[in-house]
């Protein structure tokens, strides 16, 4: 009878452990069921120059361009070059019929003899004071005429530069009349060695602009590509219609490859800093955290910020390069969370000119 109670005592025992074992395994497994992981986007911390810029388009100009044409009219008796030409300062252009110079040569002549005659007898006091003032007007208006003649039988280029319009062919004839007050020469001659463009800045911002400040230049024709420029000149009164600043920049295009008339986009550098730690603003939260995974658990990271663009910005505490940031899931992350990494985008902060 003893022995019976004592394996019945075993039994129960048994029993009671293997019930005791299951709702512990039972748990377990119903808490590794209920336990979420987040899942999130990250990106990389790099490091690399970073600007604020204030953005602006214009249209680019060469920085010097005439229209040359003779101040009277004439027929084109011979064209030097032709459009696309690059020429020398003092090349010759453009010849003009000589007919016109060969008539005021000839009456020059002829009134300058007689001026010298009278002027003879003038001193001797044989003619009077009137007389030899008549003379002497015609003189003076024969020299001139002849003069004008001589300046503008040939065309000389002022500059160095490209031939960028001819507007007459040879023996064509040429009219003088509003040329220099818009009308149009025999030959446009450009320097684009450097170009400018003209911006319109806002009262806002115009104190944020100086002459010699940092721009980058861009246009559509060669994307891949930033042209550095200065901002040259700043007009200090706003436009009346406007209310803006008119402000000159100024681009070397020391390979000729920028064309005068087509769009630019320009990037005025207010504030850059090489080296900057750089990640896009999604991972910025409230201006002051950052959610860095490491080992697939979150990292709550104090950040003070220093220059910020529409997409990037500057931290200059709280992380470092290579650190991975949280850039989508933030809502509901707390400093130890577990998550798993959806997508990595790859440093994309520092893809392209950081600006």
């Amino acid at each position: 009878m003893h022995n019976i109670i004592k394996v019945f005592l075993t039994l129960a025992l048994l029993s009671i452990l293997i019930f005791a074992y299951g709702c512990d395994s039972k748990g377990k497994a119903r808490e590794a069921e209920d336990k979420i992981i987040l899942d999130v986007d990250v990106d990389e911390a790099t490091e690399g120059k970073l600007s604020e810029v204030l953005k602006y388009t214009g249209i680019l100009q060469p920085i010097k361009s005439v229209d040359l044409g003779p101040q009277m009219g004439g027929i084109v008796e011979k064209l030097y070059v032709s459009k696309g030409e690059q020429v020398k300062k003092g090349a010759l252009l453009v010849k003009m019929n000589p007919s016109q110079l060969k008539q005021a040569e000839a009456q020059y002549a002829a009134i300058e003899k007689e001026w010298e005659r009278l002027q003879t007898l003038h001193e001797k006091g044989a003619i009077t004071q009137q007389q030899y003032d008549q003379v002497q007007a015609a003189y003076e208006t024969a020299k001139a005429a002849y003069t004008l003649a001589s300046d503008n039988t040939k065309i000389y280029a002022p500059f160095s530069g490209i031939v960028e319009n001819i507007s007459k062919e040879e023996n064509e004839v040429f009219m003088a009349l509003g040329f220099g007050a818009g009308g149009s020469g025999i030959i446009t001659l450009v320097n684009i060695d450097t170009m400018e463009l003209d911006i319109h800045v806002s009262d806002k911002n115009i104190n944020k602009v100086y002459v010699g400040q940092k721009v980058y230049i861009t246009v559509d024709t060669y994307s891949d590509s930033v042209f550095n420029g200065v901002v040259s000149n700043k007009k200090s009164v706003a436009d009346r219609l406007s209310g803006t600043f008119e402000v000159t920049l100024k681009v070397p295009n020391t390979n000729k490859i920028l064309e005068s008339g087509i769009v630019a986009k320009a990037d005025v550098v207010i504030a850059e800093k090489e080296n900057a730690i750089i990640i896009p603003q999604e991972a910025v939260v409230s201006d002051t955290l950052a959610f860095v995974v490491k080992d697939n658990f979150i990292k709550q990271r104090n950040i003070k910020l220093g220059i910020q663009t529409e997409k990037k910005a500057e931290v200059t505490s709280g992380l470092n390069p290579g650190d991975l940031v949280v850039v989508k899931g933030v809502t509901g992350l707390i400093d130890g969370l577990e998550v798993r990494i959806n997508r990595n985008y790859s440093s994309s902060v520092n893809q392209g000119v950081s600006k």
